[in-house]
């Protein structure tokens, strides 16, 4: 026990500035789930206000991904350079700026350049947090503080569901955005201003301190569990080796992520097409009932928060590799299920439930990894992470336009097959580099 105690003092960091930091990146992450669902909510109120055509839904789509995928490439240079933090409070400005901007554009093309704007500060939060919080937390409260952490993205989606159905109606979609929006912004700015530090990689950047806080990070998250099979020692990779990792948990983030985000599409679609079957259903333009839409996102949340968490209690009794493969063959054995149950919407959306729950804690698992310092050393750190939420953002772009070009039941056979694809990329993690 007195070697933990040690540790603990010597630790650059107190318990309440992790607490806060882990505080103030929920919250960022609960204002990204928050500004990702906002789309799908006022495509129809806004649509009509604005007489925006389905070419011009796309577009706006289209813009929003590729702001998000550039701007997280940008991002990591720039996070390096001028600190987490700093990035952190830019973004944060940036958001509520933005946000005030969506609720007051007077036409298409306004509302074109909002949403472009929304894109690059979802990115620079998105990209930077997972970092900052890793390099301000403890080694041994890393993996839960970073899983606590995303499960505020999926919350965000259900606080955005929640105050759809309560208020969208009844103060307009304007007064909706900000309200939505605006509220979960406020404190992160606060506590980023006036409270919390700039992360201890940028605030002791020498070399020699570097290799010790490596050292430090890597016996530290070994004890939490081995990172691959035949890990036998505390040292972070060299760039080879982590330009080889980097590739793997991109090729794995990018099936299980099609899934992800093509159910977000698809969920809607099926219950619009199965509704239209139904004469005595009152449905709004979009075919879909208020309380429907408010039932799939707190279903999703559940999912996701029962999925990330039971993937880092796996940790203590398996691998990451054996963890990936096994949540992997739970999601293509559902996703091959769903083919065979196209006609019963009960089955189709019990599977869709488990799916996500296993995407949920496969995408768990890749943020863990990327933000390793058993895994990499901390000069990758931020390459590592900023790589994998820009092949998470585009692949979203992807997976959008696959599922609006196709009916339900393609993109579910398209969703199988991503899904094999990615049990052979979890195998790629039982060799060594």
């Amino acid at each position: 026990m007195a070697p933990e105690k040690k540790h603990e003092q010597e630790h650059p960091f107190s318990k309440k500035t992790q607490y806060l930091t882990l505080l103030c990146t929920s919250l960022l992450n609960l204002g990204d789930g928050v500004e990702l669902y906002l789309p799908s909510v006022l495509t129809q109120p806004v649509g009509c206000e604005l007489q925006i055509t389905k070419l011009q839904e796309d577009i706006l789509a289209l813009a929003l991904y590729v702001s998000l995928g550039l701007t997280t490439l940008l991002t990591i240079p720039l996070s390096n350079r001028f600190g987490r933090r700093n990035v952190l409070l830019t973004a944060v400005y940036l958001d509520i700026a933005v946000t005030v901007l969506c609720a007051i554009v007077p036409n298409y093309v306004s509302l074109l350049g909002s949403r472009f704007a929304l894109g690059i500060c979802i990115a620079m939060n998105f990209s930077t947090l997972a970092v900052y919080m890793s390099e301000i937390a403890a080694p041994e409260f890393r993996f839960w503080a970073l899983t606590f952490i995303f499960i505020f993205f999926t919350v965000g989606g259900g606080w955005c569901g929640l105050l759809a159905y309560f208020f969208l109606e009844r103060i307009g979609w304007r007064y909706f955005v900000l309200l939505s929006s605006i509220p979960v912004f406020v404190p992160p700015a606060i506590l980023l201003q006036f409270v919390l530090p700039e992360s201890k990689y940028l605030r002791d950047g020498d070399p020699e301190t570097t290799a010790i806080l490596d050292k430090e990070n890597a016996q530290g998250e070994h004890s939490t569990s081995k990172m691959m099979e035949n890990d036998t020692d505390d040292t972070p990779p060299k760039l080879k080796s982590a330009i080889s990792r980097i590739f793997k948990i991109c090729f794995i983030i990018t099936t299980r992520g099609f899934t992800y985000f093509g159910a977000i599409l698809l969920v809607p679609a099926m219950l619009k097409e199965f509704n239209l079957k139904d004469p005595t259903k009152t449905l709004h333009c979009g075919g879909i009932q208020g309380s429907q839409f408010l039932i799939v996102t707190v279903l999703f949340g559940v999912c996701h928060i029962v999925g990330k968490f039971s993937s880092v209690i796996a940790l203590n009794f398996i691998s990451h590799v054996y963890t990936l493969i096994s949540y992997g063959i739970i999601l293509t054995i559902f996703n091959t299920l769903m083919n065979f149950y196209l006609d019963n919407l009960t089955v189709l959306l019990v599977c869709i439930g488990v799916v996500q729950t296993a995407v949920a804690a496969n995408a768990n698992e890749v943020i863990l990894l990327a933000n390793d310092r058993s895994f990499f050393k901390t000069k990758y750190i931020a390459v590592s992470s900023g790589l994998v939420s820009c092949t998470w953002f585009t692949l979203s772009m992807i997976s959008n336009t696959v599922s609006e070009l196709c009916d339900y039941p393609t993109v579910i056979k398209v969703h199988t097959a991503t899904s094999i694809l990615s049990n052979l990329a979890g195998v790629l993690f039982l060799f060594k580099d």
